[in-house]
């Protein structure tokens, strides 16, 4: 027994002694670093630039392999992917590592060279992706493990981490299948900062198309921005009106991607607890992006953005959502979006749709249209952004809308009560509230229905510049506030930041109104010129009596204020009053001293504008 023992012993000593003895022979014999020079001609046959500038260094245990360390690479393959123009880095770590068994199956090896690969390690690594029009990025503190490698469709394990931009920290798990025409990732895991996905694809490797699935969970999408924000200094953060704005997001994706045909993608997004869905239709060939959104809600209102300065709105870009489209696509653009609902503070638009086509930085509209303030809403325009200062050209037309809602709302003013419908070609340029407004060109025509005014009782006006004439006295007539009006018609056109109104007609009883206005749209001030004609010998039939002297005869009034009045309570009070030159032609005909007896002998309480503007021309010549 002990002979044996003996010999067996000897048998395993003389073993380990020869693999010894023949592992320091390959080692001292083999110096894989005399193949350097080869390995990086190799590679530069496949148009990648490679510098090993740490050693080659042979492992045996666990497992036989070969380490290598501080690898240098450049490449600019066409193949890299669609918008990479080049890729770089550098591999602190690489080992490549087998196992003893596939080594000794030297017919397998023979016939599956990567078969040989039990484990691919990377470790301290960096790589840098150049893209043709973007923003380079950087990955470092890249590791990697790959399991053994197959191309004869075994699947083999990925893991793989690293650091993006803004510090953000991602890492990937999933299963690769490939073979000679199907390369599959399954079990997909992967987390980028806060954010979770997972899914699928599968890649033709003949006609080099892809499909596959991808799920987002909710993440909040503001705090993503803000550290993205801190990355890229220019990209800033508005304030959103809500604070709980873009702090709920998901997605679920599907997508089926051909790189030299039409690719397209299928999403499912929910924004703060609001599904949308979102189609992207790309063709290459015509380097053409279709994009459909459909959502049934959309609170607008939390999302506007609120500017640093909230007295000066005029801070914030009124285009720059425009510029969207521009920055994620470069060629051809649509974009089309209905949503049945969008929700502003004080309003809502139904029925929201609208078509836009974008190229070369210029965005043509050729629908925009909703329902709001009990009527419709309808806009075609072009907006061109080719220079730093854009311009634009509208055409709106707007069919029954209820003044009294909509003013209020978009405005902060309540004075002009009716139904208007509008008609115009507008052009302008700029990029705030201030210039725009001050470029304004173009016409239109514009007719409100049924319209009331509040500030001013017009009838009111009339009746006490006509009492100065011998007609009715209406001292003691309660007057009911502001006007109710004819229907009112017009013209208007813009020029130098105002709004010129022409050949507008109108009434209130039995007067007719007619002439023209100015609006100065940036101190929002107006000045209204009204021709007053009186066809019946009073007003109206609750109203007052007139000197038989102002029947039948035009009497100029002039009217003056701001629009907002009756809430700034610091500000001039509106007014109307005749034309000084015609209250002088009437006056050169009657009983001068009759009539200043009634203005400057008139009792203490204190005297109306119309009485005072008397006194001043009674002071003066007449001539």
């Amino acid at each position: 027994m002990g002979k044996i023992f003996k010999f067996w012993l000897g048998c395993v000593v003389f073993t380990v002694t020869v693999v010894v003895v023949g592992v320091v022979y390959f080692v001292t014999v083999f110096d894989p670093n005399d193949y350097k020079s080869e390995i990086e001609a190799m590679a530069a046959k496949q148009d990648v630039e490679l510098s090993i500038d740490g050693d080659l260094a042979w492992q045996f245990l666990p497992k036989p392999g070969i380490s290598v360390s501080n690898i240098n690479f450049s490449t600019q393959r066409r193949d890299l992917g669609p918008d990479i123009d080049a890729l770089s880095g550098q591999i602190g770590q690489a080992t490549l590592v087998t196992d003893w068994s596939s080594l000794l199956d030297t017919q397998a090896a023979a016939s599956n060279p990567l078969g040989l690969l039990n484990a691919i390690n990377l470790s301290d690594s960096q790589v840098l992706v150049t893209a043709n029009n973007g923003l380079p990025v950087q990955l470092y503190d890249i590791t990697l493990r790959v399991g053994r490698v197959s191309l004869q469709g075994q699947p083999f394990p990925v893991s793989v981490s690293f650091t993006a931009v803004g510090d953000i920290p991602a890492s990937a798990n999933f299963v690769a299948s490939i073979d000679s025409k199907t390369a599959e990732i399954s079990g997909l895991s992967l987390s980028i900062g806060e954010i979770d996905m997972a899914g699928a694809l599968s890649t033709d490797l003949v006609s080099l198309t892809t499909r596959g699935n991808l799920q987002v969970s909710t993440f909040n999408l503001k705090r993503q921005l803000a550290i993205l924000q801190t990355r890229f200094p220019l990209f800033t953060l508005p304030k959103m009106a809500s604070p709980t704005a873009l702090s709920q997001f998901s997605m679920n994706s599907d997508f089926d991607i051909d790189l030299s045909g039409i690719s397209q993608y299928s999403h499912q997004l929910v924004l703060d607890e609001q599904p949308f869905e979102v189609d992207v239709k790309i063709e290459q060939s015509r380097n053409k992006l279709t994009l459909s959104i459909r959502g049934d809600t959309f609170k607008l209102a939390d999302y506007i953005a609120i500017p640093d300065n909230l007295a000066s709105k005029d801070s914030a870009a009124i285009f720059a959502p425009l510029a969207l489209p521009f920055v994620l696509w470069h060629g051809q653009s649509q974009m089309e979006v209905a949503v049945d609902t969008i929700q502003l503070d004080d309003f809502a638009v139904t029925n929201f749709y609208s078509n836009i086509f974008g190229n070369q930085r210029v965005l043509r509209v050729t629908a925009l249209n909703g329902d709001m303030f009990g009527g419709q809403a309808n806009v075609i325009a072009k907006f061109d952004m080719r220079s730093k200062t854009p311009s634009f050209n509208i055409q709106p037309s707007l069919s029954n809308i209820n003044l009294g809602s909509a003013l209020p709302a978009l405005t902060d003013t309540s004075d002009l009560t009716g139904r208007l419908n509008l008609q115009g070609n507008i052009q302008g340029t700029g990029n705030n509230r201030k210039t725009i407004l001050s470029s304004l060109t173009g016409a239109g025509e514009f007719k409100i229905t049924a319209p009331s005014y509040s500030e001013t009782n017009i009838e009111e006006t009339f009746c006490n510049a006509a009492a100065l004439f011998g007609s009715s006295n209406t001292t003691n007539q309660a007057w009911p506030k502001g006007t109710q009006l004819d229907d009112l018609g017009g013209k208007f056109q813009f020029t130098n930041g105002k709004m010129f109104v022409s050949d507008y007609t109108t009434g209130t009883g039995n007067l007719t109104l007619g002439g023209n206005a100015t609006v100065d749209m940036l101190d929002k001030k107006y000045n209204l010129k009204a021709n007053a004609l009186l066809n019946s010998a009073t007003t109206s039939i609750n109203g007052c009596s007139v000197n038989s002297r102002l029947q039948n005869r035009t009497i100029p009034f002039i009217c003056k204020g701001r629009f907002g009045q009756s809430a700034n309570t610091k500000a001039k009070p509106a007014f109307c009053k005749p034309d000084e030159r015609v209250l002088k032609d009437l006056l050169k005909n009657t009983a001068l001293e009759k009539l200043g007896d009634q203005l400057f002998n008139s009792p203490d309480e204190e005297q109306s504008p119309l009485q005072n503007l008397f006194k001043e021309l009674l002071k003066k010549n007449l001539n």
